[in-house]
């Protein structure tokens, strides 16, 4: 998985967000997701917000039907230097009632409690504190995912290429 800053590849996140929840081997799915929030530097070279005009897409599957969708409302930071990867950080938020299939009962159904159950968990969110550097040249993130008042610990794995515009 590459950190791509703006990249439109969000297809699987809300799809790996929910595996993460309900079966954690699906984690990297997520930390793909993850790296295609990123955006532009701030004050350090270490610190990232997402980009504006970032999506957050998502595909899933229901009673063997296919269908994808985007959460208008989400947020994501990230510091990283590959130099000091014990200190990196990353927290996502997700507003949960902006799903949008395009498919208003749909739509209506992922607020309700069989799924989402935005009148009591608005947001989901998945937070890492201090990453490790693996053998292979990729990092982990161990952090924890939160979705309907459930936190569970979800691993990230992730490459990252140096430079002006880091990838």
């Amino acid at each position: 998985v590459n950190w791509h800053p703006g990249d439109k590849g969000m297809q699987a996140y809300a799809d790996a967000l929910w595996l993460a929840y309900t079966k954690p081997e699906e984690a990297e799915k997520l930390a793909a997701a993850l790296a295609a929030m990123l955006a532009a530097p701030l004050a350090h070279a270490a610190d990232y917000v997402q980009a504006p005009g970032s999506s957050l897409a998502f595909a899933s599957r229901y009673d063997g039907e296919v269908f994808s969708g985007r959460f208008g409302d989400f947020s994501t930071r990230l510091s990283f230097d590959p130099a000091r990867p014990e200190a990196g950080k990353l927290d996502v938020n997700i507003g949960l009632a902006s799903a949008d299939t395009g498919n208003g009962d749909r739509d209506s159904t992922l607020k309700t409690s069989d799924f989402f159950d935005v009148g009591k968990f608005a947001q989901a969110r998945y937070r890492a504190e201090g990453f490790r550097k693996l053998d292979d040249g990729r990092y982990a993130a161990d952090g924890t995912l939160e979705l309907r008042g459930v936190r569970k610990p979800v691993t990230l794995t992730f490459s990252w290429t140096p430079g002006a515009a880091p990838v």
